[in-house]
């Protein structure tokens, strides 16, 4: 079996692979300056965002899940505006109780991006959002919500696909990939850096937002169940390794990190059945996980892992269940 390669993706990305879930790596279009030089360049100064002080903000922060990246956008550079924070701040905009979204989400990022890579191109960036040319996404973050002091309604996350998801492509994961002893400690590398960084940027968020600010934390659909509508060997294989992928290893990460910082945390992998048991259908129709992935993912039609307009609402629906804003 062969990674499929998605050919708009290997395009955008110089040949990646298909199986990376949050698009092409983060452009670090905010680096400044020629490193060889010995002249010292000074960074321009980020432009202010311009805050609305009679709405509540919202901040949005993460990957491709948050930009809302489809299939077209890694040749038209299209992102989606039903993407879920879009519709959060609609639907609360619909109660009377106006929200300003601030999105800067950038498709590609890991959590190490995030922390520490300057600036986002602005195709992987998501509908409106906010452009930060010389800084890292938390940084950026980090002085939206100073400006926006007492005014923070929510704040969400959605980070770690990309920091597991490398570790396939670039060791050439293949069927059952738990076999693969590079995959394996590539993904234990992974996994202690995303613990790391993501309790750094929760730490770093909580002190600005308080104790009360509902931070919410997602993870995502196991796109990757889309796989076992495949009839090739090994795609099957693959589908089931990537169930002890999400529940073994990416989101209990996720979820003790946000635990720790008083966070709530969604597992939209659970919620979407991303655990349950692959069976056969008595009528020979394909088990009800992979039924989910392909109506709330891409995968089945366009084998591309980002979410569709319904797996959007359908995240956007879990956050407001917890946070409610209306």
């Amino acid at each position: 079996m062969h990674v499929p390669f998605r050919r708009r993706l290997a395009a955008a990305c110089g040949g990646m692979a298909l199986l990376v879930a949050s698009g092409c790596a983060a452009a670090g279009t905010g680096q400044v300056g020629n490193t060889a030089s010995t002249v010292p360049v000074v960074a321009p100064t980020p432009e202010p965002v311009r805050l609305d002080p009679g709405k509540g903000l919202y901040l949005s922060l993460g990957d491709s899940y948050a930009a809302g990246t489809n299939p077209r956008s890694y040749s038209s550079g299209e992102t989606s505006d039903f993407a879920f924070p879009n519709q959060i701040a609609s639907r609360v905009d619909a109660t009377g109780t106006p929200l300003q979204l601030v999105n800067l989400a950038c498709s590609g990022a890991t959590s190490q991006d995030m922390v520490g890579a300057a600036g986002c191109a602005s195709n992987l960036m998501g509908a409106d959002s906010t452009p930060y040319p010389t800084e890292p996404q938390l940084a950026a973050a980090e002085r939206v919500l100073t400006a926006s002091a007492g005014n923070v309604r929510l704040v969400t996350v959605v980070i770690g696909g990309n920091d597991l998801t490398r570790c396939l492509s670039d060791t050439h994961a293949s069927g059952d990939f738990r076999t693969n002893p590079a995959t394996t400690a590539c993904l234990q590398t992974a996994t202690e850096t995303l613990r790391d960084n993501l309790t750094e940027i929760l730490a770093r968020v909580r002190a600005l937002v308080g104790p009360e600010v509902p931070v919410v934390g997602l993870t995502y659909p196991d796109s990757y169940l889309g796989l076992y509508t495949r009839t090739e060997p090994g795609y099957r294989d693959y589908a089931r390794a990537s169930q002890q992928l999400f529940e073994t290893q990416l989101n209990p990460v996720l979820a003790r990190a946000y635990a720790a910082a008083g966070a709530e945390f969604v597992d939209i992998t659970r919620l979407t059945g991303g655990y349950d048991a692959l069976d056969p259908t008595p009528d020979g129709t394909i088990p009800p996980p992979v039924q989910t992935v392909c109506l709330l993912t891409y995968m089945c039609s366009d084998e591309d892992v980002h979410a569709t307009e319904a797996g959007h609402t359908f995240i956007a629906d879990q956050v407001l269940a917890l946070a409610p804003l209306g």
